[in-house]
């Protein structure tokens, strides 16, 4: 996988510093840096950083940030974008992260729907955690997606089914310039969640992302349904979650919940637009 996104690096980065990357920009900076405002953390380490931008933007609210990206092609774009920053880079994939100290805050942006072994990966971003940390991981709303941009037949397709595809993306703005062969695992919700609690977790949070009804006029359409999601997970050990399933008895649901200003400005946005 890291391979398939070296290729596209620079691409990314054009369509990010361009200011094409809408949703990054005006619906993912704005929900990350709540994040942060919401945890309070004094250490960030964020799991598939792509170009870097992202991490950049986080090193202006935490005073430890560091990043990792195993694709040789991003993670050379990211130490350019990286270079007058704070943040702490490395070529490396969470699962071979060789751990120094646990992190207050754990992020990752469409990373987890790409992964293979979902298992794995929510161990590995477990293993990195404060004993006290959160782990908040972005993704295509699994319910919604396949109705937005039909990667698998309707005829096959059921929600419930895991399956996977090599698909190809393209933005909004840029349509003309796609990422082809990009390995995409369809999983329903329930699946994450079961993840997280094999590996000690539990499901504090899910937030159902639309943008404000500014941002929504810059794509020339109305989100009718959430397209992404963001799940915020725990420890089970700090005793907040009482529920078998791996659930928290005070899982909060934010359906719809609106990101980004009311007036469009200017951004800038990451690796992981995929709309």
């Amino acid at each position: 996988m890291p391979r398939r996104w070296t290729k596209a690096a620079e691409l990314r980065r054009d369509q990010i510093e361009s200011g094409l990357d809408i949703t990054f920009n005006r619906v993912f900076i704005p929900f990350f840096l709540n994040c942060v405002e919401e945890y309070r953390p004094e250490s960030i380490l964020e799991v598939g950083c792509g170009t870097g931008h992202l991490a950049a933007r986080l090193a202006g609210v935490c005073p430890h940030v560091e990043a990792l990206e195993p694709s040789p092609g991003m993670h050379a774009v990211a130490t350019a974008v990286l270079r007058k920053s704070p943040v702490r880079l490395h070529c490396s994939s969470v699962e071979s992260f060789r751990l120094r100290h646990r992190f207050d805050l754990v992020v990752s942006h469409l990373c987890a729907h790409v992964v293979a072994d979902v298992d794995r990966f929510c161990r590995a971003c477990s293993n990195v955690m404060a004993t006290r940390g959160v782990f908040v991981f972005s993704l295509p709303h699994p319910f919604f997606w396949n109705d937005y941009k039909e990667f698998f037949s309707r005829v096959n397709y059921r929600y419930t089914e895991e399956r996977f595809a090599s698909v190809t993306w393209a933005i909004t703005k840029d349509p003309g310039r796609p990422i082809d062969r990009v390995p995409f695992h369809h999983r329903p919700l329930g699946r994450y969640v079961t993840a997280l609690r094999r590996c000690g977790m539990a499901l504090k949070q899910l937030d159902e992302i639309v943008p404000s009804a500014a941002v929504q006029k810059l794509y020339g359409q109305e989100w009718k349904t959430p397209r992404y999601c963001a799940l915020h997970a725990i420890r089970v050990s700090l005793g907040y979650c009482s529920s078998p399933d791996g659930v928290c008895a005070a899982l909060q649901i934010d359906g719809g919940a609106n990101y980004g200003p009311e007036e469009p400005g200017e951004g800038e946005g990451s690796i992981g637009e995929i709309i």
